[in-house]
């Protein structure tokens, strides 16, 4: 039964003792009534002291809010602790956010406003990364003309890439619950599957064009390490052959598939010839490779016409290669 309040705030928290307290205090925040917000923390088995802090803050801040939950679980991945947030709430609308992300203060009245106007179960914002301080903050580049296309156009599209900014997503409990929720069985994402899922039973996604999340971007240093995750890579292909192509059309069919195979390449050569192991060499080597993909040279060609920057030079600037 839903409830009268419209929000409920899921925050996902695994081993996030150093940055929960931030992404809560972002709650307590909003410029929204807070008495109208019903807030979650669904911990995935965490094994610092993530537990303690959320239940003193709990006892110091329950007062609030509508309602304060903690629901303590195992380590069962991330789809299923999402889903969990979702099953243990009655409102309309579910915001989920990491614990190690941070809520813009009029993110949640930006969000309902655009989600009661649009009729949408659906929405994105914008996004702003950071470090340690959000004053430091900067643009995340987003292609702002995906959110135009129909839910099919929006589908072909993942072809050439998730770059849905998940830590801005904004989700209807209908819509969670016609698509039957994330995808449990894959405990390494929960929201490319979704996605999939959605456009494919013509929910598309829609843009408020706002930057209400801030995302901390961590592990910059440990990214500089490696080439390839390599179970997520193996786990993302594994989803695009599956789950993806079957519901394109020929045309983006073959797209895919050559794709696939040159990212196959690309961390077959990685493991075999540089141990996987980064350097400035290496990573250019792997990036060239990619450019054999019909898919990615398309990308790169794209984001250069558009905004004069693709997610290829972002990366690279991340990086600091540029």
């Amino acid at each position: 039964m839903i409830n009268k309040n419209k929000i409920t705030v899921a925050v996902i928290t695994y081993n996030s003792e150093s940055t929960v307290i931030e992404t809560l205090e972002s709650i307590k925040s909003q410029r929204y009534d807070i008495k109208a917000i019903d807030v979650i923390v669904s911990d995935d088995g965490s094994s610092d002291k993530t537990l303690l802090v959320v239940k003193n803050w709990i006892e110091s801040n329950e007062c609030l809010f509508h309602s304060l939950v903690l629901l303590s679980n195992t380590n069962e991945g991330i789809s299923q602790n999402c889903n969990r947030c979702f099953l243990n709430s009655n409102t309309e609308y579910v915001k989920l956010i990491a614990g190690d992300d941070v809520l813009h203060t009029e993110a949640i009245k930006c969000y309902l406003e655009f989600a009661e106007k649009n009729k949408c179960g659906l929405l994105f914002s914008k996004l702003r990364g950071f470090s340690d301080d959000i004053d430091s903050s900067w643009d995340i580049p987003l292609d702002t003309d995906f959110f135009t296309l129909s839910p099919q156009k929006q589908l072909n599209s993942l072809v050439f890439g998730n770059y849905l900014p998940a830590p801005a997503a904004f989700i209807s409990k209908k819509t969670f619950d016609s698509l039957g929720g994330f995808d449990s069985a894959n405990k390494l994402m929960e929201d490319f599957p979704f996605w999939i899922k959605a456009f494919s039973h013509n929910i598309g996604a829609n843009l408020i064009d706002k930057e209400l999340v801030y995302y901390r971007v961590g592990g910059i240093s440990d990214a500089k390490k490696i080439l390839f995750n390599t179970n997520y890579e193996y786990c993302v292909l594994t989803l695009i052959e599956d789950q993806l192509i079957p519901k394109l059309n020929i045309y983006m069919r073959v797209l895919a598939r050559q794709d696939v195979l040159v990212r196959k390449l690309q961390i077959i050569l990685a493991l075999r010839c540089f141990n996987n192991k980064a350097n400035k060499f290496s990573f250019m080597l792997m990036k060239t490779l990619g450019l054999l993909s019909i898919v990615k040279l398309s990308k790169v060609f794209r984001g250069m016409k558009s905004q004069g920057k693709s997610y290829f030079f972002y990366k690279l600037k991340k990086l600091n290669i540029l």
